[in-house]
């Protein structure tokens, strides 16, 4: 249990852990850290965590946390507020607040860490109030899941994919300007209709609840196009799918469910920007004979 504390003092946060009298401890953490935020796939039996007031004031984290519940119960409290966060819900907090997590029945998780400089640039302020969202209920909180499970995936994350990770959080949290708030919804609405070849800019307006002129705008911000947003997110998802080397999906398949109704423009396109053909990269991943893993991620299994 001192080394998984160690591990995640140094990879996430630190918390003091507990486990039942007399129990064994097993976990596996794997992690990705990057200057703009820190986050892992937690996997453990049953314990307790916390983050008391003498080590917040002693070693404050400094940031805002995410936790993604995906099997196991977990009764939280946080900064005074207590309940309950189940497998499909997230719950956004800040740890400098005393924290105190139990899994009576272990966990599989995923966690979120942002500096808090890095979200008070987002945001404009320090903290954040305690919130519980059901993922399948909200298209940014599957958004916010699928860009980080695509960033522990081993494909390499981009500096935008991990902006997107603190925008969303903010959005989630009530957080994020307008404009904002619009833009990560717009983004969400997008990642979830990928698969739509009618995917336009009007269902995509109505969605965020603005005009088709706004949504522009909003864009342009970025300084990009909503074709040119909806064909590189297209593209990113082809990608990952092709190297995922899923057995019997061929590169029609895969274009196909990534909303190209036409073959020969997703080979074009997708030679254009990544200098190699699908069926290339298909080949490759088939060939390899284990999976690449980013030289930011590392995994560490704990028993005790």
């Amino acid at each position: 249990m001192r080394a998984w504390e160690r591990h995640n003092a140094a990879a996430l946060m630190e918390l003091s852990c507990e486990i039942p009298g007399g129990a064994t401890f097993v976990a596996r953490e794997q992690n990705l850290v990057a200057p703009s935020l820190r986050l892992a796939h937690v996997r453990g039996s049953a314990h307790r965590v916390q983050r008391a007031a003498s080590m917040i004031e002693e070693r404050p984290a400094d940031a805002i946390a995410v936790y993604v519940a995906r099997h196991g119960t977990a009764r939280v409290r946080s900064g005074g507020v207590g309940g309950l966060v189940r497998p499909g819900q997230l719950v956004v907090c800040d740890p400098d607040r005393p924290l105190r997590r139990t899994f009576p029945n272990g966990l599989d998780e995923l966690a979120i860490v942002i500096p808090r400089t890095t979200w008070a640039d987002v945001t404009g302020r320090a903290g954040v109030t305690p919130v519980v969202i059901d993922v399948g209920h909200d298209i940014r909180a599957r958004s916010l899941v699928r860009l980080a499970e695509a960033a522990l995936s081993g494909a390499t994350a981009t500096t935008d994919d991990l902006a997107r990770i603190v925008t969303t959080t903010a959005v989630l949290a009530g957080a994020a300007p307008l404009d904002v708030e619009r833009r990560v919804t717009a983004h969400a609405f997008i990642d979830d209709n990928l698969g739509d070849p009618g995917l336009s800019a009007a269902s995509i307006a109505a969605a965020v609840g603005v005009s088709e002129r706004q949504l522009s705008r909003l864009f342009a911000d970025d300084g990009t196009t909503v074709p040119r947003h909806i064909l590189g997110r297209r593209l990113d998802r082809a990608h990952a799918m092709l190297t995922a080397s899923r057995d019997g999906m061929t590169v029609a398949d895969v274009a196909l469910r990534c909303g190209f109704s036409s073959i020969p423009w997703f080979s074009t396109t997708f030679h254009r920007r990544f200098g190699v053909t699908a069926a290339a990269t298909r080949r490759t991943a088939s060939s390899a004979i284990t999976p690449g893993v980013g030289s930011d991620a590392h995994e560490s299994d704990r028993t005790g």
